[in-house]
């Protein structure tokens, strides 16, 4: 079974958070305050984790940044608990590279949804290639170019020095290294971190071929593609 890490250093709110996750027989790893939850992350490459905005030793954005910044952690999904819903402090975390967000006390049902949704990861490869992106969107109109950094059949990792904002939705173009097709998707952008000298985009896939999908899915496996 997936394993899946929790970060909080609320005693209550973990033993609430652990006996939903156990009814599926997930396997949960628990952690009371960043530098543990890194540590756990490193060793056992969770693939979801779920993390309080404040830790003990660091606030949510700095432990975000911190799992995205290592290749091991990378992939993870991040989960962000709030206690309540503050704009600004949800926004900064989500910017630094968690997925989505739960308000507690958790509902079963959305909890639920969630853990589907980011338990259910393509194999994902790392592979640099040119992308084509058209936005139209509040914060952005036209064409713009961008950088492929990883790739699976639901998203993929992409570097641009265009300024993106979650939500945005995007069409891209691009061929596949050693694969003659253009590959067509229509994706929103969920999540925003900053890289140096450019900045780095979560794309999810909302609308792609069932061909297109099966040929970014070879192409991960080929490599071995990381979940």
């Amino acid at each position: 079974m997936p394993t899946i890490l929790l970060a909080d250093p609320v005693g209550t709110r973990l033993m609430l958070e652990k006996t939903c996750l156990m009814r599926h027989r997930h396997t949960v790893l628990e952690a009371r305050n960043g530098a543990e939850g890194l540590r756990l992350a490193r060793e056992h490459h969770p693939r979801l984790i779920l993390f309080a905005a404040a830790l003990e030793d660091m606030d949510g954005a700095s432990f975000c940044r911190a799992i995205r910044g290592e290749d091991g952690t990378r992939a993870t999904s991040l989960l962000l608990v709030v206690a309540r819903e503050n704009d600004q402090e949800v926004r900064a975390i989500m910017e630094a590279g968690a997925n989505d967000c739960l308000v507690f006390p958790l509902n079963r049902l959305d909890l639920d949804q969630k853990i589907g949704i980011y338990l259910s990861i393509e194999p994902r490869r790392n592979a640099r290639f040119l992308v084509q992106a058209k936005v139209e969107s509040a914060s952005r109109r036209g064409f713009f170019l961008g950088t492929s950094v990883n790739l699976s059949a639901s998203g993929m990792l992409m570097e641009a020095f265009t300024p993106f904002q979650p939500g945005d939705r995007v069409h891209i173009r691009f061929f596949l290294p050693g694969i003659p097709r253009e590959i067509e998707a229509e994706a929103s952008v969920i999540r925003s971190e900053a890289h140096p000298g450019v900045r780095r985009y979560g794309l999810h896939f909302e609308r792609i071929s069932a061909t297109d999908a099966d040929l970014i899915r070879s192409f991960a496996d080929l490599a071995g593609g990381e979940r």
